[in-house]
């Protein structure tokens, strides 16, 4: 028997897909917080190194949609577009969370890791490479409050640790 509309999906389709992407999405968040789950105690222990360079692509893209990696796209969108450029950069553009983002992340665990951080978009004309910046310290575990923090040079444990995470999106024009 032939199928008389191969291009055509049926609803069963749309479902498998639609359960399909929650599985992923399920499978993702898992992993992304055992990631997240062992950075955060490296930085307790004081083990693994002072300052990573995080470019998997399933915990950068639960940071894409990120209201402050958001703000920062918008900042230069508008900045482009003002410019009549699409080779402009900006850099140390600030975001955080803060203690109400820490309520809207939800379950992604490496916004709540995050917290505090600086963003920096560059531009080749054709694509954005995002670094986001991030310092996990004793300071921020705390929101901030007026607690000290220190190098892991002068005692590993709870000392800074510093993570950039980073990845390429198009431009679109």
């Amino acid at each position: 028997m032939e199928d008389c509309c191969p291009d055509k999906k049926n609803p069963g389709d749309e479902v498998k897909g639609w359960l399909g992407s929650l599985k992923k999405d399920f499978i993702e968040s898992f992993a992304n917080f055992g990631d997240a789950f062992s950075l955060t105690t490296d930085w307790f222990s004081g083990n693994g190194k002072v300052h990573r360079v995080i470019t998997k692509e399933r915990i950068v893209n639960s940071l894409k949609n990120a209201p402050a990696v958001e703000r920062a796209r918008d900042f230069w969108y508008a900045k482009a577009d003002r410019l009549k450029s699409f080779n402009v950069n900006v850099t140390n553009y600030s975001g955080s969370f803060g203690l109400q983002g820490a309520i809207n992340s939800g379950a992604s665990p490496y916004k709540q890791f995050i917290g505090s951080m600086t963003i920096n978009i560059h531009s080749d004309g054709e694509y954005l490479t995002f670094d986001i910046f991030n310092r996990t310290s004793f300071k921020s575990f705390f929101y901030q409050a007026p607690v000290p923090s220190w190098s892991r040079s002068l005692l590993p444990q709870m000392g800074n640790m510093t993570q950039t995470y980073t990845w390429k999106e198009k431009i679109y024009k």
